[in-house]
């Protein structure tokens, strides 16, 4: 069965599925070419019927060994989370409103094509998630100022050390979104858009708004040394909630009585180490760390969780 030919999926239906009643599906074809995939095959009785209508988002990949990607799916759209990459939108029927309003997460890839190009108002969005596979320093304001609504957003994520933006369209990111509150990155990237936490407008933004964050690699690296971490604390003096990955459980020893010492909003902490936490290290850190001593703490294997 092709997963991607109508007369199939007919088929299926009609012989197996008699009772159907509601029908969606998302299918992403990788290395593929638009002209492969018979769209107006699905533009038929049998499926206006069952209230089906299909878009196809196509991306046309530079490189022609690895082809475009073609995305498949049926409208108004069904899932919460969303990838877009779109150099072309077809939809089948102009009476259909292709609506987006499910979609409370959305993936944007940064290229120059899709984020000029977009029509599309994704008016439930809340977190966004912004990916790359090749560095640079695009502007996402084109896209977003169209797109979505930032006052919604309360989330905002960077998929790569690759995905991200100039320090100062990361500032004007933090102006136009005041209702976010959390972030998951890379440490390098943050640093990079912060200027090592030197640029002070972007600082008492981050101070100001941000309650949670997650680091994607590791807190103590090169890109953290003694003076990073040291203005990172003050940074985010104000955060609530944690998660970070150390080397080992001295370093966890080391930075966790830093941060617990000057973070004293901090009532969550989630640490993940390379390899397991040994036993007895929790009875170690209470001794250690005094304001630690009455919190609950668990370990499970090269994870630990603190609450306070």
């Amino acid at each position: 069965m092709a997963l991607t030919n109508a007369d199939d999926w007919k088929q299926l239906i009609s012989n197996y599925l008699k009772q159907l009643i509601k029908f969606n599906f998302r299918i992403t074809v990788w290395e593929t070419s638009l002209n492969q995939i018979n769209l107006k095959s699905f533009n038929t009785d049998f499926w206006h019927k069952l209230s089906v209508y299909v878009a196809c988002d196509w991306t046309d990949n530079s490189s022609e060994e690895e082809g475009d990607l073609v995305d498949i799916y049926t409208l108004p759209f069904s899932q919460s989370y969303f990838y877009t990459v779109i150099s072309s939108v077809n939809i089948l029927s102009a009476s259909i409103n292709p609506s987006y309003k499910r979609i409370r997460t959305l993936k944007i890839a940064m290229n120059e094509k899709s984020l000029g190009n977009t029509k599309r108002i994704y008016e439930k969005v809340n977190s966004i998630i912004i990916g790359c596979f090749v560095r640079h320093n695009n502007n996402i304001f084109p896209f977003l100022d169209v797109s979505i609504d930032c006052n919604n957003i309360n989330h905002i994520g960077f998929f790569t050390v690759l995905a991200k933006l100039k320090p100062q369209i990361f500032c004007q990111l933090l102006q136009k979104c005041p209702n976010l509150y959390s972030l998951k990155l890379h440490s390098q990237i943050l640093i990079e858009m912060t200027n090592k936490f030197t640029d002070e407008k972007t600082c008492l933004l981050l101070n100001k708004l941000i309650k949670h964050i997650q680091f994607n690699n590791n807190l103590g690296q090169e890109d953290f040394d003694e003076q990073t971490t040291k203005k990172f604390i003050q940074t985010f003096n104000n955060l609530e909630r944690i998660y970070i990955h150390m080397k080992s459980p001295d370093d966890i020893l080391k930075n966790l009585s830093i941060i617990i010492q000057h973070m004293t909003m901090l009532n969550k902490i989630f640490i993940q180490t390379p390899k397991n936490i040994p036993n007895g290290f929790i009875d170690q850190i209470k001794e250690t760390i005094f304001d630690l001593k009455e919190c609950y703490i668990r370990k499970e294997k090269s994870y630990l969780f603190i609450w306070r």
